[in-house]
């Protein structure tokens, strides 16, 4: 029983992977291949019958000229006539007939290291060992051999050394403003029309970069009065500097809106 259903089951995977092999071989996607073989083919055809042909007309040839003149004709070229060429024989070197000459002795010459010629004196002396004359004068005592190295600098004066001198900034301006953000600022407040977004960028730079400012008041007594620029703030930044969202925004210009100012 179990003989025949592992053979039952081969004869089913035969079945599945011939029926794929069938399906992949002429399926419409390799039609592309089919036909290329089939030029191929064609092209190989046309030149084994153009390469028989001109055979077949060579071979009248030879049988037509056989004919009138009675012989076969060469056909090929001849081969050059080979002329023989005396080698010239190898002269070994001369051997020195000495009797007292060993056999295979290899004759190596050995150079000094140029380095180590340089390193290594010639002529080495030992140097005599004198003792330095001392003062009888100066009291041993008197001489002081506490001699410790200076320390390095502490932290605080390393920290001295490294602060950057110039001059200092102005308490009053915020050198972190770009020119961008002052002309936005300035357009702003300038025109009745602006975007959300250059009136949020506006709001933002007079609350974090302008407050108390002597620019500040400048801009309130040249371009815009101090209600202005409380309307701004209040428009797009809570009262922490935080922008507010889309929502909020609506909120406050709805509750602001006067219907007066339209009847």
């Amino acid at each position: 029983m179990e003989a025949k259903i592992y053979f039952a089951v081969k004869v089913l995977s035969a079945l599945f992977i011939f029926y794929h092999l069938w399906v992949f071989l002429f399926c419409r996607k390799i039609y592309g291949l089919w036909d290329k073989l089939h030029n191929w083919a064609r092209i190989a055809r046309v030149r084994l019958w153009k390469y028989r042909k001109k055979r077949m007309a060579d071979k009248a040839k030879r049988e037509r000229r056989k004919k009138i003149y009675g012989k076969d004709l060469p056909t090929d070229k001849p081969k050059p006539i080979q002329t023989e060429t005396h080698k010239k024989v190898e002269e070994s070197p001369p051997v020195d007939d000495d009797p007292n000459e060993v056999m295979g002795k290899s004759n190596i010459i050995y150079y000094e290291d140029i380095n180590a010629a340089r390193t290594i004196p010639t002529h080495s002396l030992e140097l005599k060992q004198v003792e330095l004359p001392v003062d009888k004068d100066v009291n041993p005592d008197d001489v002081e051999d506490n001699f410790e190295p200076q320390k390095g600098l502490t932290e605080e004066d390393m920290q001295e050394l490294m602060e950057p001198e110039g001059i200092m900034p102005d308490p009053d301006f915020d050198t972190s403003m770009t020119y961008e953000e002052m002309n936005n600022m300035v357009d702003v407040l300038s025109s009745d029309t602006h975007s959300d977004e250059n009136g949020l960028r506006a709001a933002q730079t007079i609350f974090h970069k302008l407050p108390g400012t002597e620019l500040l008041r400048l801009i309130e007594n040249e371009l815009a009065d101090q209600q202005k620029i409380d309307r701004l703030l209040f428009d797009y930044l809570d009262e922490f500097g935080r922008p507010l969202p889309e929502s909020k925004r609506r909120e406050r210009k709805i509750k602001d809106f006067n219907i007066k100012k339209y009847v």
